[in-house]
């Protein structure tokens, strides 16, 4: 089999690969604020800080004062909780604001769940709100996320 010997005793991934989620799934290395999809999710602080995330401080210079000045009207997210604002002059009509973990190995379990929690406040919002196209950065790295885990 595809595991055996040959494999040098791997075990086989816990998730085989899928064809049809492979066609709705895409990776790309580019301007995530060029992309036209339905929303982007925009990393950010609890109270929407200019220098939170360069991805967040990309977004308000694509969105302009438009976005600015609803975020001042927007209630602040918590770590792990997700906010839905128009993206004005981005290509994209929504943005997903979420606010993530700062990582420490000695609460790696608190960070991992609160990680989840980002990703599946912006998928859940995404679904309540009729959209369908998200664009994702990974984005944790700012705060001491190690690449690999997110």
């Amino acid at each position: 089999d595809a595991f055996g010997s040959s494999s040098g005793g791997r075990r086989p991934p816990p998730f085989l690969p899928d064809g049809d989620l492979n066609m709705k799934v895409v990776l790309h290395d580019g301007d995530l604020c060029a992309f036209e999809v339905d929303a982007i999710l925009a990393p950010s602080a609890a109270g929407y800080a200019v220098g939170s995330s360069t991805v967040f401080g990309r977004v308000l210079r694509h969105g302009g004062q438009d976005i600015r000045a609803d975020l001042r009207h927007l209630d602040p997210c918590r770590s792990g909780e997700a906010r839905l604002c128009k993206a004005y002059g981005l290509p994209c009509r929504w943005l997903l604001l979420t606010v993530g973990p700062k990582y420490k190995d000695k609460y790696y379990i608190a960070a991992q769940n609160t990680l989840n929690a980002c990703y599946r406040e912006c998928l859940q919002l995404l679904v309540e709100s009729g959209l369908r196209t998200i664009a994702i950065p990974c984005c944790w790295y700012s705060k001491g996320y190690p690449l690999e885990e997110q």
